[in-house]
């Protein structure tokens, strides 16, 4: 059965081994995956810690997590052992419970996997725009709820 609670400072290493795991995914047909780094050595991971945080566990195991602030859902990760299960949307759902109906989102043009989670849950494309991930360019999607 799987659990969603709010994160304890003792699951920092489940988070990271999710990430790590899922974040090349996410890079694929979207970015280089040279631009892939471990969320323990990610700078972007201060940003993270004042997010409000899900794990989705499986017993002990953390098999997902969200972070959000404010109406911003800026992480979703799921283990790739998981997916397919309707996991990331039971995870999607638990936090907008605590975004709210403003909800917004970016994402990698090239990850069908997520916009599609995200449409499911009423979230459009609103923008597309250029970026880069640690350097190597990447186009986004802005997706929001309104």
């Amino acid at each position: 059965m799987i659990q969603i609670r709010p994160y304890t400072l003792n699951d920092w290493d489940g988070i990271c081994r999710v990430h790590d795991r899922s974040r090349p995914l996410e890079l694929q047909g979207s970015c280089d995956e040279r631009a892939f780094i471990p969320l323990n050595d990610d700078p972007e991971s201060s940003a993270l810690h004042q997010c409000r945080l899900l794990v989705a566990c499986e017993g002990d195991k953390i098999i997902g997590f969200t972070g959000s602030h404010e109406d911003f859902l800026g992480w979703l990760y799921l283990d790739p052992d998981f997916t397919g299960r309707g996991i990331a949307k039971q995870l999607l759902k638990e936090c907008l419970k605590y975004i709210g109906p403003h909800a917004w989102t970016v994402t990698l043009a090239g990850n069908k996997r997520a916009k599609k989670l995200y449409e499911s849950a009423g979230f459009t494309v609103k923008s597309s725009f250029l970026s880069d991930d640690e350097g190597f360019p990447c186009r986004v999607y802005k997706m929001s709820r309104d």
